[in-house]
This record gives structure tokens, C-alpha cells and sequence, in this order.
């Protein structure tokens, strides 16, 4: 673990393996507020409109020869998880908005 300091800000290994935990740690945060029906997804045309938006294509060999040392990768993880949290309090808003509907029906009856 020579030249990592465990905290992320590092190279390697280290830094990669705190990037992908906060990446778990958030998004897990976010399926959560999904199940629970705070968070409800944008419209369907909204999502095919973002999906069809053209970005800009890294190739895979790109990908894997740059995987360990992308000084940029940090930033990539950091900008995700910046439009992830926009896209939570929106999509929290948007439930508010609904009524706070649950993805799936509830198995449990009130009498």
C-alpha cells in the first residue's frame, strides 16, 4: 500500500476501492428512497431523451489501459455523485408532488 493513504485522495488501489464504496454508499442511498417512495423517477420521456443525448465515447481499451492512473477519475466519481444528489432532491420533489407513491404495491393491509 506504499504511496496510499487509505483516505482517497491517493493513488491505486486505495483511492479506487473509497471511490467505489461511495459510489455503493450513494446509490444504495438512492434505490433506498426509491423503495420507500420519497424519490420517484423523471418521466419516461425524459429518460429516453437523456439516453439518446450523444456524449462523448471513451473507447474500452482507453478504459482499461488508463484504469489505475486516471488523475481524472476522482473528479468523474466526484461530478457523478454531485448530479446524483441534484437528481435525488428533484426526484424527491417530484414524489412530494405524487402523493409519495410506492414503486411496488404494498403486501400489507390496514384494517
Amino acid at each position: 500500500m506504499s504511496g496510499s493513504t487509505g483516505t482517497g485522495t491517493g493513488t491505486g488501489d486505495a483511492a479506487g476501492s473509497t471511490d467505489a464504496v461511495r459510489l455503493a454508499e450513494a446509490q444504495a442511498r438512492w434505490l433506498g428512497e426509491y423503495l420507500r417512495g420519497r424519490y420517484l423517477l423523471p418521466l419516461r420521456s425524459a429518460m429516453l431523451t437523456a439516453a439518446s443525448t450523444p456524449r462523448p465515447l471513451r473507447s474500452l481499451a482507453d478504459d482499461l489501459r488508463n484504469r489505475r492512473l486516471r488523475p481524472h477519475h476522482r473528479s468523474d466519481v466526484d461530478a457523478y455523485l454531485r448530479w446524483l444528489g441534484a437528481e435525488v432532491r428533484q426526484g424527491r420533489a417530484r414524489a412530494a408532488a405524487g402523493g409519495y407513491p410506492l414503486p411496488v404495491p404494498s403486501l400489507i393491509t390496514v384494517r
